[in-house]
């Protein structure tokens, strides 16, 4: 908790919006998600100088800032890097529990700024080692990797909404994370059109990995990282994903096996994504792969609590 007073755009903010801000994150109905039911006339009695106005003014003034996003149709807030900077995302079990909270979100547009945050873990951070006494359980980077992509497909609704190009890029380690404001996403035009991404190292090196996953085909990852950068300047990270998914699934099903798989530099040079369906955000097969881990991990008792909230991390 300490770490948010070291972070000098919550610190630049008007001593009532971190009020509201603390208020928000101590709520006993604050869901591992972020999600929470706005209850305006309740909170506004919490202080003698507080009215439902001035409570709706604050969060306005949060929103604003991208601290949270809210939806006066479904009376829903949503604290946008809970998953995050609770340490949710480090805790596989805890991420299950979390998973079911995220399938509570009605709202479109907090459903797509949920989504969005997705793409901001930072599962590069989770340890690759096997886990269980032998070393012959997933690790915990699997676990979780598998999670994230099954709230993908949970989530595959919003897709299509725009996202804006976000850097994760860490500031100082030693102390807070500066995360960039992020555009809260609104519903897509009636005319479609790819929208690129900014070229962040970050985006580029957390959307590669699920690329790379999904491509299946490990083979000259340094050209294909390039390649890789190139590509999202011409469409979507998602879009791109979802049509390696579709070519590398139809290869195995009807060419031996997947015997004849074009290298993913290749794959990604020749640009085809224009050629493969792009309705399914991964292959169905993934999917299906990921959702047994997750139904597996939903079994096990949930002995893992987070801690609210992580020092070290920015709270936007």
């Amino acid at each position: 908790m300490a770490a948010i007073w070291s972070d000098p755009d919550f610190i630049a903010m008007r001593a009532t919006a971190q009020r509201m801000f603390m208020f928000l994150l101590s709520q006993p109905d604050l869901s591992h998600a972020g999600l929470l039911p706005m209850r305006v006339n309740r909170w506004a009695k919490k202080a003698e100088d507080l009215t439902a106005r001035t409570v709706r003014s604050e969060l306005d003034y949060l929103a604003e800032r991208d601290y949270v996003v809210v939806d006066e149709d479904t009376e829903d807030v949503l604290i946008r890097t809970m998953v995050r900077n609770d340490g949710v995302y480090k805790q596989p079990k805890v991420m299950i529990r979390m998973r079911e909270d995220a399938r509570q979100i009605e709202s479109p547009m907090l459903r797509a700024a949920f989504r969005q945050e997705l793409d901001r873990l930072p599962l590069h951070e989770l340890s690759d080692r096997p886990g269980g006494p032998n070393a012959d359980q997933p690790s915990t980077r699997s676990q979780v990797q598998a999670v994230v992509d099954t709230l993908r497909a949970d989530f595959a609704d919003v897709a299509g909404y725009p996202s804006a190009g976000v850097s994760d890029t860490p500031h100082v380690r030693a102390g807070a994370f500066h995360l960039p404001p992020t555009t809260v996403p609104q519903p897509p035009s009636t005319g479609h059109r790819e929208k690129p991404l900014a070229d962040e190292s970050a985006e580029i090196d957390n959307r590669f990995d699920e690329f790379w996953d999904v491509y299946g085909k490990k083979v000259k990852r340094a050209d294909a990282e390039k390649k890789w950068a190139k590509a999202i300047r011409k469409a979507s990270p998602d879009r791109i994903i979802a049509a390696a998914g579709a070519y590398v699934a139809y290869e195995r099903a009807n060419n031996q096996g997947g015997r004849f798989i074009a290298d993913p530099s290749t794959w990604l040079h020749g640009e085809r994504w224009l050629d493969e369906r792009t309705d399914l955000p991964m292959p169905q097969t993934r999917v299906q792969e990921h959702l047994a881990l997750v139904q597996q991990l939903a079994a096990e008792e949930i002995d893992e609590q987070p801690t609210l909230p992580q020092i070290g991390r920015s709270y936007r």
